[in-house]
């Protein structure tokens, strides 16, 4: 595996990591108030989700068999499901009420464009490259 994928999942990882403890020691101190409670639970999800298929992307790297085939096969269909609606999850919806319409693009492919090689890696390892022998 290339040194920059490798930098890449533990950069990504780590980013995950901090963004989640980050949102809830901010609510903790009361600087999150702002933050409608549905865009907090939602975001709270989508890491824990997103930890998750970091296992994958992990799985895929180091060319491991985790869980199973059929788990991760689940888990992707329910990503491209989450991806495709996250349009209409209270976080886009605020952002697209705060942000202009110039910034709200932007923002998003710039998020897209990080988040790309997650998708792929985790895509990649539920139907094409699960290690063979596993279940």
């Amino acid at each position: 595996m290339s040194v920059a994928l490798l930098i890449y999942i533990y950069i990504f990882s780590a980013s995950l990591i901090l963004s989640g403890f980050s949102k809830v020691v901010l609510r903790y101190l009361g600087k999150y108030e702002k933050v409608p409670r549905t865009v907090y639970i939602e975001e709270l999800a989508t890491v824990v989700f997103s930890a998750v298929c970091c296992v994958a992307m992990f799985g895929y790297v180091y060319e491991v068999p985790i869980i199973g085939a059929l788990f991760w096969k689940v888990v992707s269909v329910f990503a491209i499901v989450h991806l495709v609606a996250s349009f209409w999850l209270p976080k886009q919806i605020l952002l697209r009420k705060e942000l202009t319409l110039g910034r709200y693009i932007t923002f998003n492919v710039i998020g897209y464009l990080i988040g790309l090689p997650f998708y792929l890696m985790l895509f990649s390892y539920s139907f094409i490259s699960f290690p063979s022998g596993a279940v």
